[in-house]
């Protein structure tokens, strides 16, 4: 209780500016793509025989190819985060799973 007693005005004055409310709402942006691209909607209709081509992660996570692997992962860790943070349903965590298993057997 201390900490946040200490800590009160800062968090009020952050929570005012309303950096939390657009970090929500970009990120609730950037989940609306992914659930709104086809590639999605095949892993709704088949999760167990999902297996996205490298060409289709690209295009779904914004990136090259060819890109280095730590592009791969900041991507699929990113996506993971905004799912989270917007409590989101189980569904698109198990989707980043199988994506990033994908791209880990690709790359």
């Amino acid at each position: 209780m201390k900490w946040f007693e200490a800590r009160y005005e800062a968090i009020e004055k952050h929570h005012q500016s309303g950096e939390f409310k657009a970090h929500r709402q970009k990120a609730s942006k950037r989940i609306s793509k992914i659930v709104n691209h086809d590639l999605y909607d095949r892993y709704v209709q088949q999760p167990d025989s999902f297996q996205p081509s490298i060409g289709e992660l690209a295009q779904i996570l914004r990136c090259r190819v060819d890109a280095p692997p730590d592009v791969w992962e900041k991507r699929l860790f990113n996506l993971e985060r905004d799912a989270k943070s917007l409590h989101d349903n189980l569904l698109l965590e198990k989707f980043v799973k199988k994506c990033r298993e994908a791209c880990n057997i690709q790359i």
